[in-house]
């Protein structure tokens, strides 16, 4: 799959930030589509711009994913 070519709809909402005695995290989800349908399956990588060293993977299920990705 050319994630390069994908189109994303509804990225990166942020819905929550939690975490209790480790480090906080956000609750991302949202919808992939290609061509106006939803991908499938696939995987979803967010890269942190500013140089940390955790960037987070997700699985794409039906066109959706949901990711917890680590704060700061």
């Amino acid at each position: 799959m050319r994630t390069g070519r994908l189109a994303l709809a509804g990225l990166a909402t942020v819905l929550a930030l939690t975490g209790c005695g480790g480090t906080p995290t956000y609750r991302v989800t949202g919808q992939v589509t290609w061509q106006g349908n939803p991908v499938e399956d696939g995987q979803i990588n967010f890269l942190p711009e500013d140089g940390n060293l955790h960037p987070a993977t997700s699985k794409i299920v039906n066109g959706r994913y949901e990711a917890q990705i680590p704060a700061g």
